[in-house]
């Protein structure tokens, strides 16, 4: 459903950010580019199914004041915030 389409660095990491296709986000591209590959896998581990992720990700989020995911996910810092929050619920360390 992705397919790679550059490298941004994050931090000391270089992340590969995917573009969707339009059979993903069924004509709505609006966070095409915004959601790494890896934030999606680990979002997806999380939640359980790729459809949660991605409802995940256009919801207020409380670990990050209320934003939603996908808006975070403006610049490095955003996708740490979003990485952090989603590893947090992971090991379920959510305080």
């Amino acid at each position: 459903m992705f397919h790679s389409d550059s490298f941004i660095q994050n931090g000391n990491q270089e992340v590969r950010v995917e573009t969707c296709t339009s059979a993903l986000m069924d004509g709505d591209r609006s966070d095409c580019g915004l959601i790494s590959y890896e934030l999606m896998t680990l979002a997806t581990q999380v939640l359980g199914d790729q459809e949660t992720a991605r409802t995940w990700f256009h919801a207020p989020a409380i670990g990050l004041s209320g934003a939603k995911p996908v808006d975070v996910l403006k610049n490095e810092q955003g996708n740490a915030r979003v990485l952090e929050l989603l590893q947090r619920m992971q090991y379920g360390v959510y305080c």
